[in-house]
């Protein structure tokens, strides 16, 4: 094993012609967390709040890199977590719901970390993760957790009893770790009315009634399906009760945050959290009818706009905040980079260890998709988007510094600014699908079939338009 740790981060990548840096010990203990439905600004240091909703994680984001503008590549919890794990676009890597799992010559996460000499483990919380899809390739183990209200409690436990028996048999030890608990309700076949979960004392001061009877309709759909309902009916719902509603949700991250904060302090007492290096991210944000809709599927930036801190061991970069466009893809060739191991050759992502360094970022934009009309694309630099229908074949126009709540569209004024851009979406929406048919060409994977259970616990979790 491999790892960049020889020399100070920022001497690394200086030009050199002394050679190559020296060989390193590699970090004991890497940690992959993945927030799930956690919005950019769900996160203290990206909420422009006066006092963080998040202290727990505060010190995690003083301890690492913060990437201000980082992107998701899809608003859904399937394809999402598998550009995370390939480096590949949606449109590449072709996994989809109802689809067939990843083609088995395309290399995943797992498989180049379990290269690099760990051992591997994962600790996950949705059937979107489940390793039918092949996330579980190159995994030593790889548990999915029952639905039940709560995780995080039980994945801290359950992350820290795997550290302490890899620490007992002196093995390096890769952790990848998702958390649900930000997402909407999730306790199906429960009396639950609130659609999102927050322990009882975070909810002071919200508003929100003690049976939670104003997130039903006049159908006695609650919940997730309350906001699925109102969305599909295009129901008006009052401002006091949308406001509720995402005080729900920002409080059920403050919880989350709290339990992240825990496993790190975990990691602290063991004497492991300084030499560690720990990548947090999110597969999303989620919505709060901000442009008309709730959860997530659009490609605005309080869906596409995730957190992303990357923490060094030793504290390389420690303090320092990015304001480059980065995406999801970007995470598996930095953590090959960071690992020493080789990053598959077809991926679209890059690493961001010459960007954490100071240097200039080559690729400017960012590519996204919505999750529900596979006809909408988005694509951003570091301060403007285009969204493009090409069903409609319809463009719009941000300006993200002048207009960042995105309410302004400027293409029927500055249409050459706009189809430029959307040239440029188009060309890589072309790009990503020639390379689909290259690294899938051959397979021969039958599309994933999820039990009648299965379907029931996705729709309730608002994954059925």
């Amino acid at each position: 094993m491999r790892f960049l740790q020889g020399l100070p981060l920022l001497l690394a990548f200086a030009p050199c012609a002394c050679g190559a840096p020296p060989e390193a010990t590699p970090p004991r203990l890497v940690v992959l967390i993945s927030l799930d439905t956690f919005r950019a600004d769900a996160l203290g240091a990206l909420s422009g709040a006066e006092s963080s909703p998040t202290p727990a994680l505060d010190r995690l984001v003083a301890d690492g890199v913060l990437f201000e503008e980082a992107v998701c590549q899809i608003p859904h919890t399937l394809p999402s977590h598998m550009s995370l794990f390939t480096g590949l676009y949606p449109e590449a890597h072709t996994v989809r719901p109802g689809g067939a799992p990843l083609t088995a010559t395309i290399p995943v996460l797992g498989e180049l970390v379990k290269e690099a000499g760990y051992t591997t483990s994962a600790i996950v919380t949705t059937e979107w993760l489940d390793p039918k899809w092949g996330f579980d390739r190159g995994f030593d183990d790889y548990r999915r957790l029952p639905h039940r209200p709560t995780y995080a409690p039980r994945v801290n436990s359950a992350a820290l009893e795997r550290i302490d028996a890899g620490n007992e048999s002196g093995e390096p030890l890769f952790l990848f770790l998702h958390y649900y608990d930000a997402h909407s309700d999730f306790s199906q076949g429960s009396d639950n009315k609130l659609p999102y979960f927050a322990p009882e004392p975070l909810r002071e001061g919200l508003g929100v009634s003690g049976d939670g009877s104003e997130f039903c309709d006049d159908e006695g759909n609650c919940a997730t399906s309350f906001l699925i309902g109102t969305d599909r009916n295009r129901t008006q719902v009052s401002e006091e009760i949308r406001a509720r509603i995402e005080g729900l949700y920002r409080a059920g991250a403050r919880y989350l945050a709290e339990e992240i904060g825990q496993l790190l302090q975990g990691l602290r007492d063991r004497g492991m959290y300084d030499e560690a290096l720990i990548v947090l991210t999110a597969d999303h944000g989620e919505e709060f009818r901000e442009h008309g809709r709730w959860l997530h599927s659009q490609t605005f930036e309080e869906t596409a706009r995730i957190p992303l801190v990357i923490k060094m061991p030793g504290g390389e970069g420690a303090g320092r905040r990015i304001d480059h466009v980065v995406e999801t893809v970007d995470v598996l060739p930095t953590l090959a980079e960071l690992l020493g191991v080789e990053p598959p050759a077809r991926i679209q992502g890059e690493s961001l260890l010459a960007l954490i360094a100071g240097g200039e970022r080559h690729k400017r934009s960012t590519f996204s998709q919505n999750s529900i009309n596979a006809k909408k694309y988005g694509l951003r630099t570091d301060d403007e988007k285009v969204r493009v229908d090409l069903g409609q074949g319809t463009v719009e126009l941000y300006d993200l510094l002048a207009d960042p709540e995105e309410r302004h569209d400027l293409a029927p004024e500055e249409r050459q600014r706009a189809n430029r851009l959307a040239r440029e979406l188009r060309r890589r929406l072309e790009e990503s699908r020639q390379l689909a048919q290259e690294l899938t060409r051959g397979g021969d994977e039958e599309a994933v079939t999820l039990t009648d259970e299965e379907k029931k616990a996705l729709e309730a979790l608002g994954y059925v338009d």
